[in-house]
């Protein structure tokens, strides 16, 4: 099983790391995020000054609890486009991984087949072709 978790975290991580959809979408994602973290900030103080140079105590973390929870509400999006890609990555790396194996049957195997009652039963003497599933 080690060598199968390697081969499939290696092509796992190869697929999300160069998949160019997933990278825009972090991107715009933490953009928007840091976007709207900035302008909750900057609205939270405005809305905190009273006059020419006077600004209402305890203002500046009152904007800093809104604007984290404006990044927060952003960054919740995240987890819906890490959830698709990985799950993407997963099951093209799982179904190429099998279907790449080789299967070559091993003598001794019971076979049946079509016919009369004595020749629908028996048994493989050699290894089969291999046989590669499609």
């Amino acid at each position: 099983m080690p060598l199968i978790q390697a081969v499939l975290k290696t092509t796992i991580k190869a697929k999300i790391s160069t998949d160019a959809a997933f990278a825009k979408d972090l991107y715009d994602i933490t953009f928007k995020a840091m976007d709207k973290f900035q302008t909750a900030q900057k609205l939270a103080v405005q809305g905190a000054i009273l006059g020419p140079g006077f600004i209402q105590s305890g203002s500046f973390s009152a904007a800093k609890k809104i604007a984290s929870l404006a990044y927060a509400k952003e960054m919740v999006k995240l987890q819906g486009a890490i959830a698709d890609t990985v799950s993407k990555a997963v099951s093209s790396s799982v179904d190429s991984f099998v279907r790449s194996a080789t299967i070559i049957t091993p003598p001794g195997q019971v076979v049946v087949t079509a016919g009369s009652p004595a020749a629908q039963t028996g048994s493989t003497t050699s290894p089969s072709s291999p046989a590669v599933i499609t």
